[in-house]
């Protein structure tokens, strides 16, 4: 037995299919690669993060820890300078002169016992005169002359520096170090108003105190970043490993469940597929019933009074079996092509002349009027197209089969409105009986003797199967009329169609 009532409407399994395959994408693009090495990379990189941030920081904190070491001795010396030269400026010594100026220098420079020499310079940091006198003559750089006009007083460390590029004269001993850390410290020379500006001196200092500082602030700065960064890398490692095992877990549940909707989707394709290919059996069989009806009256009429048959008997009896041959032979190429693979299109034209030269003989037997208006263009697929004829021509047929001979009157119109195109048949009848019209789309209710009540459940289905809909838009003494809307993305236009 063929389940109508089953039925999966297309749009549904459309959105089925499209979930399943964005749920397919989603566990690919997780699964690239091997999943053991994704946590390991991005841990990688979180750690690689942390140290360089911990680096940069440790670097910018060490500069300037240096700088204030560094800083302490320009500092101490340039307040002494400024003392020295206010007590000579007091005894009434021209400051202008630089043999007082290096006389008050010698004399701050006995508040630090490791100064070995001693440059003075002019406003323009040229070299004057320096301490010892065989000290190598230098000029001062453009970047500490404007510190030191500014009255701010600047300081240098030199690891290694040589002895013989200070002060060439002293001859070192043998086995004694060539270089040793060094620091110059350079101070401005200002009057005691400290706003005008009379040269630098500079100070050249034994680093080996300053060396060892900066040993101590190095291997503590590194010791504090190491443990810094074991305890952070712990934390990320622990946590971004709880994550990925948790992301992990649930990615196999998604796959697990993406697997279980692959299998639901199959399911539903087929179930489909086989749906469709029962609403148009069960189409082929609701077509069969009326002529096999009406062979059957004629010949148990004949065999009841027993009459022998006449020549219109026989030609009533080839007509019927002509149109269930016609019928077989049409499912058959419907059902074939539901199957198979062929694909082509037919315009509406040629859907609304095959529709005409199905229901017309009919139509002419009966002695009634049909007509078929619209100028509807575009381009329909071969399964829509077989889909649609079968609905309008099971209702065209009903409403031809419903109405009087000589007096009645079928129309098919075919227009588009909001999007949808509307296929409306009108008959002048007589109207739909009040029982048959609350449940009328219902399977195994008909007017007509020997009906089945199929042939409307079957339209309903084949129309909500293309994404439409079908429905009595009215019924009365002055006629009937059904709607057939579907969407318009059913048909394909040609460029510059219009619909």
């Amino acid at each position: 037995m063929i389940n109508i009532d089953g039925l999966i409407e297309l749009p549904k399994i459309r959105a089925i299919w499209k979930m399943s395959f964005e749920t397919q994408t989603r566990r690919s693009l997780f699964r690239f690669g091997k999943p053991q090495i994704i946590p390991a990379l991005v841990i990688s990189l979180i750690l690689a993060v942390l140290g360089l941030s911990i680096i940069l920081v440790i670097s910018d904190l060490r500069r300037t820890l240096r700088e204030q070491i560094l800083q302490q001795d320009s500092e101490v010396l340039h307040a002494a300078t400024v003392v020295n030269q206010k007590a000579l400026e007091q005894e009434g010594l021209d400051l202008t002169d630089a043999q007082t100026r290096l006389g008050a220098i010698l004399e701050a420079s006995e508040f630090r016992g490791e100064v070995s020499a001693i440059r003075l310079f002019d406003t323009e940091g040229r070299f004057i005169t320096a301490f010892p006198s065989g000290v190598t003559r230098s000029e001062l750089g453009s970047d500490d002359l404007l510190k030191l006009k500014n009255l701010a007083s600047v300081s240098h460390f030199h690891p290694k520096a040589r002895v013989a590029d200070i002060n060439p004269t002293v001859r070192q001993p043998i086995g004694e170090a060539q270089v040793f850390p060094l620091i110059e410290a350079i101070v401005p020379l200002h009057a005691e108003s400290g706003k005008h500006f009379l040269g630098a001196a500079q100070f050249l200092l034994n680093g080996e105190r300053v060396a060892r500082e900066f040993a101590v602030m190095d291997r503590h700065l590194f010791r504090h970043g190491l443990l810094f960064f074991a305890i952070g890398g712990t934390v990320i490692v622990v946590a971004v490993g709880w994550a990925f095992q948790r992301l992990q877990h649930a990615n196999e549940q998604l796959s697990a469940r993406t697997a279980d909707l692959l299998h639901a989707n199959h399911e539903l394709t087929l179930a489909a597929k086989t749906s469709a290919i029962g609403a148009v059996a069960a189409h082929l069989i609701h077509g069969l019933k009326n002529p096999l009806f009406g062979l059957q009256l004629l010949a148990s009429s004949r065999l009841e009074q027993k009459i022998p048959p006449r020549e219109s008997d026989w030609q009533t009896a080839l007509s019927s079996t002509k149109r269930m041959q016609s019928m077989i032979a049409e499912i058959v190429r419907i059902l074939q092509e539901e199957q198979g693979q062929t694909a082509y299109h037919l315009s509406l034209s040629e859907v609304i002349q095959m529709i005409e030269s199905k229901v017309q003989p009919i139509a002419q037997e009966g002695n009634i009027a049909l007509s078929i208006k619209g100028d509807a263009q575009g381009q329909l697929s071969n399964r829509n197209a077989n889909l649609i004829i079968l609905v309008l021509v099971n209702l065209l047929q009903n409403a031809v089969q419903a109405l009087p001979a000589n007096i009645g009157k079928v129309e098919l119109s075919i227009t588009e409105i909001e999007g949808q195109i509307h296929f409306r048949i009108s008959d002048n009848g007589p109207g739909l009986p009040e029982q048959i019209k609350a449940n009328l789309f219902a399977p195994c209710r008909s007017t007509k003797e020997g009906g089945t009540g199929l042939g409307l459940a079957i339209s309903k289905q084949l129309a909500n199967h293309m994404g439409g809909a079908l429905e009595l838009e009215g019924t009365g003494k002055n006629g009937t009329t059904f709607l057939l809307t579907l969407p318009t993305n059913l048909v394909w236009r040609r460029e510059h169609s219009v619909l």
